[in-house]
């Protein structure tokens, strides 16, 4: 009988968390494409208690990868919470009405932002000149034009 070699993906509390297991450039570059809003409900970060996360299209749990560009978009923490590993389309249409969204054009958006490239030369310039992602974010809330 043939043996599989199976390689184990590290558990995801054995990797950094909260704001760190992504760098400060590359989150500020995926807010960027994202329009610094949560792509399902559509609440952006100048909504005051937004606050922004970066979801997993593929859930980590689920075997996603946990960096790529591809595989992220911008949430809010209420919408990434409410996800959970749930399937994409599922959650979407369980919550479109809610939102006052339809749910193939969210669908859509998400479709199209993730194939867009991120610039994180861009955003590491931001940081340095601000000095954080916060920072930044920060001027984004109070109506700065950052593109």
């Amino acid at each position: 009988m043939c043996q599989t070699l199976t390689t184990a993906r590290p558990d995801r509390k054995t990797l950094n968390q909260g704001q760190n297991w992504i760098s400060p450039p590359k989150r500020l570059a995926l807010y960027m494409r994202d329009s610094y809003g949560c792509c399902y409900c559509g609440r952006g970060v100048e909504v005051e208690g937004v606050v922004l996360t970066l979801e997993h299209i593929v859930p980590y749990s689920k075997g996603g990868a946990l960096l790529d560009p591809n595989n992220l978009i911008t949430a809010c923490r209420s919408c990434n919470s409410a996800r959970g590993n749930k399937a994409l389309t599922t959650f979407v249409k369980a919550n479109a009405e809610k939102w006052g969204r339809n749910a193939d054009c969210i669908l859509s958006y998400i479709r199209r932002h993730r194939a867009m490239p991120i610039n994180t030369k861009a955003s590491k310039a931001m940081i340095e000149e601000r000095g954080s992602c916060r920072k930044v974010l920060d001027i984004v809330v109070q109506g700065d034009p950052i593109k």
